[in-house]
């Protein structure tokens, strides 16, 4: 295991000898959460207690592939963070302004306090140890302050897939891409998972119990209706599935 993993594994330790010894239960640290907002970014980052992350971020302007791209990289540098937990979530008319979306979340992973995650009516909410809402992830992925409600508790550990996926093409100039699509799973425990994918997708398309389908995450293009997109989707989320 990694030093940093190490460290923080040390860190819930110690949070759940300091609860017992105040009389609340250990539980309570079975997840820890930070918030953080800049500018036009809100950012939510969950780590469970062996160490594994997931960064969920809510811009107010619309996440291209290449400026996620510009994003993972400057975050994958600073943090000890992997891009398969990095759900880069923005919608809107504003300006992109990814510098907002890096200082948020090295402020969220510098809070990182002792919460509780339930998850109910499609929402996952994100309860302090006092018993305050910290945030929640809405049924469409989206980022809120607000809004936290009740439901089954969910448990550890976070796992996370991340995949490229090339849908079919016809011929391409020499000096084109080949179109590229992000399809990315986030399961907290058995109790949910987070599938993000690129632009708009059609309502009802991969709901299930237990998931939130999450639009407009790591790139603004349309879901694609192509074979290989559901193949990989099929692929990401088998890999988040104890």
């Amino acid at each position: 295991m990694p030093r940093r993993s190490l460290r923080r594994l040390a860190g819930f330790i110690v949070i759940e000898a300091l609860l017992a010894s105040l009389g609340v239960s250990a539980e309570v640290a079975e997840f820890r959460a930070g918030t953080a907002s800049a500018g036009q970014t809100r950012v939510l980052v969950l780590e469970d207690r062996r160490g594994g992350r997931a960064v969920f971020t809510q811009a107010d302007f619309a996440i291209s592939r290449s400026i996620a791209d510009l994003i993972a990289v400057r975050v994958l540098k600073a943090y000890d963070l992997d891009r398969t937990g990095l759900v880069l979530r923005g919608t809107g008319p504003s300006a992109a302004t990814p510098e907002d979306v890096v200082t948020a979340i090295g402020v969220a992973l510098g809070g990182l306090e002792a919460v509780t995650l339930r998850f109910g009516e499609g929402v996952v909410s994100v309860i302090s140890a006092e018993g305050g809402c910290r945030a929640s992830v809405e049924p469409d992925g989206r980022l809120s302050w607000e809004g936290c409600g009740g439901g089954v508790k969910v448990h550890s550990p976070i796992r996370a897939a991340f995949q490229i996926v090339e849908p079919e093409h016809g011929l391409q100039r020499r000096d084109e891409f080949p179109p590229a699509y992000p399809v990315q799973a986030v399961a907290l425990g058995r109790e949910v998972m987070i599938l993000a994918l690129g632009g708009a997708v059609p309502a009802g398309k991969f709901a299930a119990s237990g998931r939130i389908v999450a639009a407009f995450a790591n790139d603004s293009i349309t879901f694609p209706e192509d074979a290989r997109v559901y193949a990989a989707v099929r692929q990401v989320m088998a890999r988040v599935r104890h």
